[in-house]
């Protein structure tokens, strides 16, 4: 007897930076924005972040968290993602996001 199909085993191609983002000026299509993940981790990480950029899905879960956090790292943390190397080189079309 066939075992019943798992999609949970199966690992599918993640964007980083989303697709559905080029039009902000990200380059999508570069190698280290796609990555090998499961299936399941990956439909949970778009049903918490949506379309989410990383610098967006980190301010998104400090901002979340902050009252655990203490203070001070909190602005650590924020001041991190507003730095203008962020990015690798190669992941933004247009400088200034």
């Amino acid at each position: 007897m066939n075992k019943p199909f798992n999609h949970k085993n199966f690992q599918d191609n993640h964007h980083i930076v989303p697709k559905a983002r080029m039009k902000d000026g990200y380059n999508v299509h570069t190698t280290e924005n796609i990555t090998r993940i499961n299936r399941v981790v990956h439909e949970n990480i778009h049903h918490l972040f949506g379309i989410k950029v990383p610098h967006e899905k980190i301010e998104y879960i400090v901002k979340m968290d902050q009252k655990v956090i203490n203070k001070k790292y909190v602005k650590q943390l924020l001041d991190i993602l507003n730095q203008e190397d962020f990015y690798i080189d190669n992941i933004l079309l247009k400088k200034g996001l």
